[in-house]
């Protein structure tokens, strides 16, 4: 059936069936950067210049055609733009193993790597409503947040706000033509955590082990009783190549750790006799 409907969060999700494209395909809403005087972000919506209130002087303005930009309120999801962002599954994987051995020194590694996907970054906004959750801590991230007019053209982290301010900002309204059903409406945070701008290539390079093992001489263990004796080091997770948009988080682990896998030391002894 080459009618397939899918929805715009089956879309975001990466789990939309659409004829022409792969498998897991990640789609997500077109930021169009930060609202130069309240520091909230915009989106385009398709189609021709369009009408909105401003949210400071609460007067009409007509925004640019070629785009339109939709505030941080309420837009209708399935008029915002969507943008192919690529595949939530790499299609390149592999490892390189490499094995020295010198005398009775021995080293291994093991490298991995991973090319081709992309996946969302942790969310921005904790809830619908406000930016922050007190109850949980803070991403680095805010550091780079909009402060002032002007910085919007340094970053696209929006400014702090709270409920209250969010609840004071006009809706957005549109009229539906030609539709027989209501479509539904979707908050401006919701957008902003699943917008292009927060979604990184998950391509890595990680070196998942190192161990360097010394093989006891002939003369030592047979004056301890032993056939042989190996002593090996052993670091893991020793480093992580990835996009510098993930702020030295691992791609691969999921967004609710916010962490990467810490290094790890062991000293092994292993004898027999």
């Amino acid at each position: 059936n080459a009618d397939i409907r899918t929805s715009n969060n089956q879309k975001v999700a990466g789990t939309a069936l659409v004829e022409g494209e792969s498998l897991n395909t990640l789609y997500a809403w077109h930021f169009a950067g930060l609202d130069p005087t309240t520091g909230l972000p915009l989106f385009y919506e398709g189609g021709s210049a369009t009408s909105i209130i401003d949210p400071v002087t609460k007067l009409p303005s007509t925004l640019e055609a070629g785009g339109v930009e939709v505030p941080n309120y309420y837009v209708y999801r399935e008029k915002a733009d969507l943008v192919v962002m690529g595949v939530t599954t790499p299609p390149v994987s592999g490892g390189i193993n490499f094995n020295l051995r010198y005398k009775n020194l021995r080293l291994r590694t093991n490298m991995v790597y991973s090319l081709g996907g992309v996946k969302r970054m942790p969310s921005i906004y904790s809830s619908t409503f406000d930016l922050l959750d007190p109850s949980k801590n803070a991403t680095r991230e805010y550091i780079y947040r909009w402060k002032k007019p002007g910085d919007e053209l340094n970053t696209n982290i929006p400014a702090l706000y709270n409920s209250d301010t969010y609840s004071n900002l006009p809706l957005v309204k549109k009229s539906i033509v030609g539709s027989g059903n209501s479509e539904v409406a979707v908050q401006g945070s919701t957008l902003y955590n699943n917008s292009d701008v927060r979604v990184a290539s998950t391509d890595n390079i990680r070196m998942n082990s190192v161990t360097l093992s010394y093989l006891l001489d002939n003369e030592i263990t047979r004056v301890m009783g032993l056939s042989d004796a190996i002593i090996s080091l052993q670091v893991t997770n020793l480093f992580l190549i990835a996009d510098s948009k993930w702020h030295g988080r691992d791609p691969e682990q999921s967004n609710s750790s916010n962490a990467s896998l810490p290094k790890t030391f062991s000293l092994s002894l292993n004898v027999n006799f």
